[in-house]
């Protein structure tokens, strides 16, 4: 059973715990958002005349993935205190009290959604200083952001299930780099449509690519409520098939 006042006491213990961790819970996730939107846009800026490509500028097509690439960076902060509390035996006292796994683990994954706002709003930000024209509402742009809050708790989903089996902080540490082979196996960096055909079939089956087709549906004209639906899909079956072995097992009933 979830109890929201545990929820609560969940998210601001973490929310304390970043305080004092301000670098890694804030400032060091924030670096490859901006740079995606600034160095490697302007690196990658010749693309922009190829036929075909998706957008006016490379900025205006890595703005998405830059919101998106906010909740994967430094993934596993809340499921480091996972593993050490069940190291310590934390755990158990937290159940002697009544909290349940459920609401300490929606808490936690409550504060990674808005732990990665700030990256999130400082790389949209900039790329609007920058004079790109990517164009949406202030609708869309919230739209965005709770998008790429909701796909920060799937995301830290499978660093939570691990450091709860492991015990062991280093895991989820261990496993950041994992976004990595899911961004650049799909459309996060580059459209599909213009990569050699071994390419675009490589990108066109991995949901990353269709988790980021869903979220550049707020920035470019039209609406695409099936590539957003499709999107939310992939948000909701990651945190299904990670979190109901940590729930719902005969170990945690």
């Amino acid at each position: 059973m979830i109890s929201w006042r545990h929820v609560g006491a969940s998210f601001v213990r973490e929310a304390q715990r970043a305080r004092r961790q301000i670098a890694l819970a804030y400032v060091i996730p924030a670096v490859p958002p901006l740079v995606a939107v600034t160095l490697f846009s302007d690196m990658m800026s010749p693309a922009e005349r190829l036929p075909g490509f998706p957008t006016r500028t490379f900025q205006d097509y890595m703005v998405p993935g830059a919101v998106l690439l906010s909740g994967m960076m430094l993934a596993g902060f809340t499921a480091v205190g996972v593993a050490e509390d069940r190291r310590n035996g934390f755990t158990d006292r937290l159940h002697l009290l009544g909290m349940t796994q459920a609401s300490v683990t929606i808490g936690r994954l409550l504060f990674e959604a808005v732990r990665v706002l700030p990256a999130a709003i400082g790389a949209s930000t900039l790329a609007l200083f920058l004079g790109h024209d990517f164009g949406f509402d202030p609708l869309h742009a919230v739209a965005l952001l709770a998008y790429g809050a909701l796909w920060a708790m799937a995301y830290n989903a499978p660093f939570h299930l691990v450091a709860h089996r492991t015990a062991n902080p280093h895991v989820p540490i261990a496993m950041q780099p994992l976004f990595a082979v899911l961004t650049f196996s799909s459309t996060f960096w580059f459209p599909g449509k213009l990569m050699p055909r071994w390419g675009e079939t490589m990108t066109g089956g991995n949901p990353v690519s269709w988790l980021t087709d869903g979220a550049r549906v707020f920035t470019t004209p039209g609406t695409d409520v099936a590539a957003v639906g499709l999107g939310l899909a992939v948000i909701a079956g990651t945190a299904v098939l990670f979190l109901g072995p940590l729930h719902f097992s005969r170990a945690e009933s």
